[in-house]
C-alpha cells in the first residue's frame, strides 16, 4: 500500500509504502524509486532493524544508519538491504568494526576496537 504523491502512474516526492514483504519505508520517492532522505524499518520474523539515510534508487543501495534489533549500529553504506562498502559496526558491546564491507562481511578492517575493560 502506498500514500503519498503519483505523477504519470509513479510515486515521487514524499510518500509512505507498506509493504506485504514485512517493511514499512518512508520518504522521498523518484521516478517509483526510493531516492533521497527515507526510512525503512523491517520488523518480520527474520528481520528486525531500521535503515536511515539517503536511498539511491534502482539497487536497493544507500548511505546512512542501519540500527539492529540486537543493538548494533552500522554507520556507512549499504546495497540491498547488506552492509556494503565503507563503513563503522557499533556492537552493542561497544565494540568497534571499520573498513569495507562486502555482503554484509568486513573483507578490510583498519582497527578494531574493544571498549575498555572488556579485554
Amino acid at each position: 500500500m502506498y500514500e503519498g504523491w503519483w505523477f504519470r502512474d509513479q510515486r515521487v516526492g514524499q510518500g509512505r509504502e507498506i509493504s506485504g514483504e514485512g517493511y514499512v519505508y518512508t520518504g522521498n520517492w523518484e521516478q517509483d524509486l526510493k531516492k533521497g532522505k527515507g526510512k525503512l524499518v523491517w520488523q518480520t520474523k527474520q528481520r528486525d532493524q531500521t535503515q536511515d539515510g539517503e536511498f539511491l534508487g534502482l539497487t536497493e543501495k544507500g548511505i546512512g544508519t542501519i540500527t539492529y534489533s540486537n543493538g548494533d549500529v552500522y554507520i556507512g553504506e549499504w546495497m540491498k538491504d547488506k552492509r556494503n562498502g565503507a563503513g563503522i559496526l557499533t556492537k552493542a558491546d561497544g565494540t568497534k568494526q571499520e573498513g569495507e564491507w562486502k555482503e554484509d562481511q568486513l573483507v578490510t578492517s583498519e582497527e578494531t576496537q574493544t571498549p575498555t575493560g572488556m579485554n
